[in-house]
């Protein structure tokens, strides 16, 4: 029994070290309607660029959370990807300016690059569906944890 504890414990420590070996801060976002979303934290170029690629699946009430230095139209592809997602871009007040949903997978080159309309400086990327399941909408604002140390 102890033994099969200490199996499955290192296990988990394992998988938690692969998952996260691009260094992504965690934290959690709370759209002002209440919906919440427990988040990896894109800051750095790297991380800003591999994002959600060669992932299989995003679990539902996840996302990936990417922090930009400045606003701006900041492009968004899907290459490398295997499943959907709704986009939503923030302003530096944490406000939705715009949002694209159900964004597929790219499967021939060149990929289509999706921007928002106005700019942004954060943009939040969740599994597809979300914005309709939660009612997210353009003006909502989202608060975030302290995790991370943003704001």
């Amino acid at each position: 029994m102890k033994r099969s504890l200490i199996l499955m414990l290192s296990i988990v420590f394992s998988l938690s070290f692969i998952h996260n070996s691009w260094g992504y801060g965690f934290d959690r976002v709370v759209l002002g309607n209440g919906a919440v979303v427990d988040v990896e934290v894109a800051s750095t170029p790297a991380q800003l660029a591999r994002g959600l690629m060669y992932r299989e699946s995003l679990a539902d009430g996840s996302g990936m959370f990417f922090v930009f230095e400045s606003e701006g139209r900041h492009g968004f592809w899907m290459k490398n990807m295997e499943f959907p997602i709704d986009i939503l871009w923030l302003d530096s007040d944490l406000r939705v300016v715009d949002i694209t949903e159900n964004v597929p997978p790219c499967r021939s080159d060149p990929c289509e690059i999706y921007r928002p309309d106005v700019p942004s400086r954060y943009v939040l990327e969740v599994p597809a569906g979300f914005v309709v399941d939660s009612g997210v909408a353009v003006g909502q604002t989202v608060s975030l944890g302290q995790k991370s140390g943003l704001q």
